[in-house]
């Protein structure tokens, strides 16, 4: 008899920085670390945001500066190298886990309702219907065999009609147990899809509609911001 073992995948938080009122990164680590979280999205390589992190065994998916794209993707590996080298390893693990990564922020809850038939693919939350419409635009472009992560989901608490702590913990809750379980989508089921939540705190600098300050899980004292589960 052959016995599986599904190893659930990890459950990450975007750690965001537009504000004047969050706590030091130190004591954000400390949030981290007692909810057990394991990993982390950074924005940029900001030293300053990187530093504390070293030696924590925090798991840190860290984003490039749009600015830095063109020379990185046009030129060498030398050049990625050399800015891995000066933005990232002389602050963490020499060794990065380099991935494609699609960026989705679902703008649905995960209610019961009426399922869409797409090429004899179920769907029944638009989540999944994201995700899966990615994972064919892969395909057609000749990556389909690249796992995919979402690095940015979530959903306001405030400064909206439908933002609504209920509201955030029913997505965000659902998000996390479908990962946990491994659920995967229509197109790969079976195979959970990393996920990073947005976001752990507050930014009240944030600029556009006022529902984008207020994704926080967590206060700047570290208290919930709802009953959110992470594992």
């Amino acid at each position: 008899m052959l016995v599986f073992h599904c190893v659930a995948v990890p459950i990450g938080i975007c750690y965001g920085r537009v504000a004047n009122n969050l706590p030091p990164p130190t004591d954000a680590i400390n949030i981290i670390t007692t909810n057990r979280i394991s990993s982390i999205r950074l924005f940029n390589p900001e030293p300053n945001s990187l530093q504390p992190f070293s030696g924590t065994g925090i798991q840190l998916a860290i984003g490039v500066p749009n600015e830095d794209l063109p020379s990185i993707a046009a030129v060498t590996t030398t050049t990625a190298n050399n800015w891995l080298q000066s933005n990232i390893f002389v602050h963490v693990s020499p060794r990065p886990n380099p991935i494609l990564s699609g960026r989705k922020r679902n703008s649905a809850l995960f209610s019961s309702g009426s399922e869409l038939n797409d090429q004899n693919l179920v769907y029944a939350n638009l989540f999944d219907q994201t995700v899966d419409a990615f994972l064919f635009a892969m395909e057609r472009e000749g990556y389909g065999g690249i796992r995919v992560v979402v690095t940015e989901t979530g959903w306001p608490t405030a400064g909206g009609e439908v933002a609504s702590g209920e509201n955030a913990l029913a997505y965000n809750g659902n998000v996390v147990k479908r990962s946990l379980d491994n659920v995967g989508t229509p197109k790969r089921p079976g195979i959970g899809v990393e996920v990073f939540l947005f976001d752990l705190f507050d930014e009240n600098e944030k600029m556009g509609n006022e529902f984008e300050k207020h994704f926080g899980m967590f206060g700047i004292n570290g208290v919930k911001a709802y009953d959110l589960m992470f594992h």
